[in-house]
């Protein structure tokens, strides 16, 4: 058994059953109540969920055995948020639909399980068999069901505590967690910012592999944290608690070769949460340029 990579699995599956939670009672209660767009609307989205969440899971069970499966699990991490903050940013039908047939919203148990309505468990399902030896297997996969449950059923008490639209805010933020992301913040016509196509170009020349990159060129995202340097590591749990703020490690500057040696906060963070500590070092101070906010 891979220790590491079954608890980052965990982590995984937890904070989407957090998220997913949260969504099961808000986005009725946003499609009924305060968009007006009625039950007929709301049953029509459900269905929109589950059909396009067939499609997206037999997608991504085929791209798992192109890409290999940690691809095609962080493909399935992705729709989550990016459906909870499309619901964030508009409440537009259009992008109602989109966001429900990417985030598989639909009226059963299963967006509250993690699975985001089924997407995420062939891929999952092949990972957690990776992972685990045969005598062990049924073990496994009883444990995560039973932690989407509990973890979902948390997610679902949770949402009180945000108004209905910051709440998908707070689950895109959640969902995000076992994921690697990258925010740029920086305003149009100012130093750090890039279009999409130059982004992306650039991630290809520095084989640079994070889950998802978030253009932020209002700055909403990055003064929500208060980000202020780049490069400012954020590092968040499974209930959407933000545990390690800071620098990356102690060494600032850009020369490769301090790399070795350096106290590497971010690593050491990580692993401490994930063995279930508390974090020893929450905070450092950032170092790098400063993010371009607009004026």
């Amino acid at each position: 058994m891979n220790r590491k990579a079954f608890l980052l699995l965990t982590l995984f599956r937890a904070t989407r059953s957090v998220a997913a939670g949260m969504i099961m009672i808000v986005f009725p209660y946003l499609v009924l109540q305060q968009l007006k767009y009625g039950a007929l609307m709301l049953g029509l989205l459900y269905v929109v969920g589950a059909l396009a969440t067939a499609g997206l899971g037999l997608l991504v069970g085929f791209l798992g055995d192109v890409w290999g499966r940690k691809k095609a699990l962080f493909l399935a991490g992705v729709l989550l948020p990016l459906s909870a903050l499309l619901v964030f940013w508009s409440g537009h039908l259009a992008v109602l639909m989109v966001a429900t047939a990417l985030g598989g919203f639909s009226a059963t148990g299963s967006l509250a399980g993690g699975g985001v309505g089924g997407a995420a468990a062939p891929i999952q399902s092949a990972v957690i068999a990776d992972l685990s030896v045969r005598d062990k297997r049924t073990f496994y996969f009883s444990t995560f069901s039973f932690l989407s449950g509990a973890f979902g059923a948390v997610g679902a008490l949770g949402a009180r505590v945000f108004d209905v639209r910051t709440a998908f805010l707070a689950a895109t933020l959640v969902s995000a967690t076992a994921s690697s992301l990258s925010l740029i913040s920086s305003a149009p016509g100012k130093q750090g910012y890039v279009s999409d196509a130059e982004e992306n170009e650039y991630l290809v020349k520095m084989h640079a592999d994070p889950t998802a990159v978030l253009m932020d060129p209002s700055g909403t995202l990055g003064r929500l944290y208060d980000a202020r340097t780049t490069p400012e590591m954020y590092v968040i749990d499974p209930e959407g608690k933000l545990i390690y703020e800071g620098a990356i490690d102690n060494r600032p500057t850009p020369d490769v070769s301090d790399i070795k040696g350096a106290d590497n906060y971010l690593s050491d963070a990580l692993s401490e949460a994930m063995a279930g500590k508390a974090v020893s070092t929450p905070y450092t101070r950032p170092y790098g340029c400063s993010v371009k906010y607009p004026d």
